[in-house]
């Protein structure tokens, strides 16, 4: 989306940067499929890159970048509910 605002002459030839990268599809791909055990996914995963090295590497890069975003938000929400329950900050002594 931010490719196709930023470029108001962008043409259905160009390509977008995440197009049709689906997050939830993506990491249940590669964690079922190759990265934590060879599960229901791994024909999926194998459709997915082509057997092409390019392909696979930047589909698990978009795995990757998913899920660290995914960590920070979880963490900085993790904190939130800690701050509001009272909970001293982590690594610090009463």
């Amino acid at each position: 989306m931010i490719a196709e605002r930023l470029n108001k002459n962008l043409k259905p030839e160009h390509p977008l940067p995440l197009k049709g990268v689906v997050p939830e599809d993506l990491i249940r791909k590669f964690n079922y499929g190759d990265t934590l055990h060879w599960g229901d996914q791994r024909e999926k995963l194998a459709d997915l890159t082509n057997g092409d090295p390019f392909n696979e590497r930047y589909h698990k890069y978009c795995c990757q970048l998913t899920m660290s975003s995914l960590s920070h938000y979880y963490f900085g929400f993790a904190v939130l509910v800690a701050a509001a329950l009272g909970v001293p900050e982590l690594g610090q002594e009463e």
